[in-house]
């Protein structure tokens, strides 16, 4: 049956560690400045950056 407010989709990034699979965070959405802020930010935590990322997150990465 289908609901009365329509179908509400909620899309995040999640940013794991390729060789663990240990999750490193979770951003709230998939946008390309959201990932470059959070690059800005947590990278220095982490310190690689993934060799492959969807195209809006791809955007984020080149900036």
């Amino acid at each position: 049956m289908a609901s009365p407010f329509g179908r509400r989709h909620r899309y995040a990034t999640i940013l794991t560690d390729a060789e663990t699979g240990e999750r490193i965070d979770v951003l709230p959405d998939r946008g390309a400045d959201t990932l470059e802020r959070w690059l800005r930010v947590g990278l220095a935590m982490v310190g690689t950056v993934p060799h492959r990322a969807a195209a809006d997150g791809a955007k984020g990465l080149r900036r």
